[in-house]
């Protein structure tokens, strides 16, 4: 679980890097989410028709990573596909994602939470904190 968690956290995002090889992205994402108040994702959906999220799993599964791997890229940004009744890699990297867009959360103020590993107490934490801000 560890190797998987490590290489989905690594490519979670990979879907960015290869979208950035298409004209004017960002920057026409980023004018739709001003113009429109919408988040990243919404607005990658309503600009290109899909999200970097699905485009990285689409490029995980052509060179050869797990299923998992690809899972939990493509689902990463999306909360109601994932399971938050166990602890699992794709939960711990949607959480993680959540967690690292707080520019004052640092190793120290994430300890002193004393979350635990229960990814409910997480996802409670982030929605009383850190999505109301973001």
């Amino acid at each position: 679980m560890m190797e998987q968690a490590y290489i989905a956290g690594l490519m979670h995002d990979i879907g960015k890097v290869v979208l950035l090889a298409t004209k004017d992205y960002p920057r026409n994402i980023f004018n739709y989410m001003r113009e429109n108040n919408v988040r990243f994702t919404a607005a990658e959906y309503k600009v290109l028709g899909s999200s970097h999220s699905e485009v990285g799993a689409y490029f995980l599964a052509l060179w050869g990573f797990p299923e998992s791997s690809s899972d939990t890229v493509q689902n990463h940004n999306h909360r109601e596909r994932i399971d938050l009744s166990t602890f699992s890699v794709q939960n711990a990297v949607f959480i993680a994602d959540i967690i690292l867009k707080d520019p004052s959360m640092t190793i120290d103020k994430m300890k002193s939470l004393n979350l635990g590993i229960h990814p409910q107490d997480w996802v409670d934490y982030i929605d009383a904190n850190i999505l109301s801000n973001l």
